[in-house]
């Protein structure tokens, strides 16, 4: 039972990642029909609102970045504080590089994002 653990966890983070790429792609969808609709009817449909996603994206960025960032530094500190010679703790230690690194190059993007809005 616990080597079945792994395996579920993958196949349900793997299967939660395809649902929210389907849920997407079901909207783009439905907003690509209803702009042929409207070019069929002789409308003009209004632009894609690409501006605020890319707004959204850049705070999302910030927040995550601001999160990821001291949530690695906190597992750093856990790893330092629970450090005794032997006790095998370095999961600690690669989680905290892990999410480090991702909480700066999320700030990294937010950076070189938020230059490209404002030029």
């Amino acid at each position: 039972m616990k080597d079945l653990v792994p395996i579920i966890v993958v196949v349900g983070a793997f299967a939660m990642i395809m649902w929210r790429e389907y849920l997407n792609h079901q909207a783009r969808r439905l907003i690509h029909d209803e702009r042929r609709q409207q070019i069929e009817k002789g409308q003009t449909p209004p632009p894609l609102p690409v501006a605020a996603e890319t707004e959204a994206t850049v705070q999302r960025s910030l927040r995550r970045g601001v999160t990821h960032l001291f949530l690695g530094v906190g597992l750093g500190l856990a790893y330092l504080v629970g450090a005794i010679p032997g006790s095998g703790n370095r999961g600690f230690l690669i989680g905290s590089a892990i999410v480090t690194m991702l909480g700066i190059g999320n700030l990294v993007y937010y950076a070189l994002a938020r230059q490209t809005t404002k030029a």
